[in-house]
């Protein structure tokens, strides 16, 4: 329905007044288009859809440009229509202020933005003291700190200005409602806030910018205004909220950078799950290690994450302690988390079919693969299955079965000949040729390693196989090895 005209009005805003009342549906569709992209590009993102759009009411335009014209009196109509540029408008809400800076890169990917800006404008040198909000020549809207009350006194406002970040976009060509032979400019303004910030706005635009109810009291302003400061404190907190939770999802993403990571995050999940409320104390001893195993087993199996970790462990059951096993020494909660972990049948067959892979094209030509496969078993072994306690355990696994005096030799060459020391470490930067006599002793640990009886052995094995290696940096390892096992007597000085 069309607006009457206005006394107070020149002719160009009573046209323009006219054109807008005759186009008020068409602007309708416009800020209903705005909202269905808004809600499209934030839906595309896991984002609410905190949109609501709205068409400028016309009642309200002519007393807004009855207060424009008193500063720009000569105003052309072209010019209104270049300058109003909120006819049609969007709100996007959003629950945390980080998160307008996402939102910002998206309008700007869904719109052609010709202009935005902040307010309050962090620029702006003095603030106007007249009635709620006055609109400037561009269209931008101020709240002013100091408003008037009924007759000369004025409030002062303690706790700032609305607070929001404004668009004048115009819509792609694709995304029009209609085509317009119209040369004036389909202006919608978006406007970014808080949900907060949005609740604040809408009281204080109803009670003191419409004042559709006469003034506000100063009572009422007061109120508006503590209103306002408790917004800008729970905006605050929000921020936090936002940035703490964040900070913990990307930590819990975040792979262990070390051993005593995984070991913090071992020591939680044991505090909860052991029965008995009986809590080990967690060995980080730098040789043997079971915590830096279960995070080499971690990294192999892609688990080496907090929450993938976490995610893991959910299907073990507690932890019972007070079992032999634990008191005896011979058996860890990491090594007890690996076995478990590896009882789950997609791993379990990964290791199975690697090993199987490994043992059939175990040739020569792969040497410097399978010596890896060797060193890397007997160093798990150590780190997996030495007993703690009484630092015995090798006669258990390794020697458990009757041995042969030739494997013995090669196991010392491997562990204590200098020159083996290189072979090892070559093997290890890919570089490694063996002399023949070197092939026959890497063939017989070979053979003797793969059709090992003991079950750690195999299990040790089929890790090393699946990819699970030591490092060249851990050569020095396999040396105390080698002389733990020649000073104990289970393997002959060479």
């Amino acid at each position: 329905m069309a607006v009457a005209g206005s006394h107070n009005l020149s002719q160009a805003a009573n046209n323009f007044l006219e054109v807008y009342s005759r186009a008020y549906g068409s602007y309708d569709q416009y800020a209903k288009k705005a909202k269905t992209i808004c809600d499209k590009f934030l839906e595309d993102v896991n984002m609410p859809p905190n949109v609501t759009c709205r068409t400028k009411d016309q009642d309200r335009l002519r007393k807004k440009l009855e207060t424009r014209q008193k500063t720009y009196p000569d105003e052309s109509e072209q010019g209104l229509f270049d300058k109003i540029r909120d006819l049609a408008g969007v709100r996007i809400a959003v629950y945390f202020p980080d998160q307008k800076a996402g939102v910002d890169e998206l309008i700007r990917q869904a719109f052609d933005v010709k202009d935005d800006y902040e307010l309050p404008d962090p620029k702006a040198k003095q603030e106007q003291a007249t009635e709620g909000q006055s609109s400037t020549e561009d269209g931008k809207r101020s709240s002013n700190a100091v408003q008037k009350l009924k007759g000369d006194h004025l409030y002062a406002k303690r706790f700032g200005e609305y607070r929001g970040h404004h668009y004048h976009v115009l819509l792609h060509e694709k995304d029009r409602p209609f085509k317009s032979g119209s040369r004036n400019p389909w202006w919608v303004e978006v406007q970014l806030v808080t949900v907060l910030s949005s609740v604040w706005s809408q009281v204080q635009h109803d009670i003191v910018y419409k004042q559709l109810t006469g003034k506000p009291s100063e009572d009422e302003l007061r109120i508006i205004d503590g209103f306002n400061g408790l917004v800008g404190l729970g905006e605050l907190l929000l921020e936090q909220l936002y940035r703490t939770h964040h900070g913990r999802k990307e930590a819990e993403n975040t792979p262990f950078a070390n051993k005593y990571e995984l070991g913090h995050s071992l020591q939680k999940w044991m505090l909860e799950n052991i029965a008995g409320n009986k809590t080990p104390v967690l060995h980080l001893d730098p040789d043997p290690d079971p915590i830096r195993a279960l995070l080499v087993f971690l990294q192999t199996f892609d688990l080496q994450t907090p929450r993938k970790f976490s995610e893991a462990l959910e299907n073990l059951g507690p932890l019972d302690i007070t079992s032999e096993a634990f008191s005896q020494g011979t058996t860890s909660v990491p090594l007890h988390i690996i076995m478990e972990l590896v009882k789950d049948g997609e791993r379990n067959n990964k290791i199975e079919q690697a090993k199987e892979s490994q043992i059939k094209c175990f040739q020569r030509q792969q040497c410097s693969e399978a010596l890896q496969i060797i060193a890397s078993t007997i160093m798990w072994i150590d780190e997996l299955f030495r007993c703690r306690i009484i630092l015995a355990g090798w006669e258990t696994t390794l020697f458990s079965d009757p041995i042969a005096q030739g494997t013995k030799d090669n196991l010392a060459w491997l562990l204590r000949m200098e020159d083996a020391s290189v072979c090892v470490t070559s093997s290890f930067t890919k570089n490694y040729t063996p002399k023949p006599a070197d092939w026959k002793k890497i063939e017989g640990l070979w053979g003797w390693l793969s059709n090992h009886a003991n079950n750690n052995v195999q299990f040790a094995f089929g890790l090393s196989c699946y990819g699970m290696r030591k490092l060249q940096s851990d050569i020095h390892h396999l040396q105390s090895i080698g002389s733990y096992l020649i000073y104990s007597g289970l393997l002959p000085k060479v």
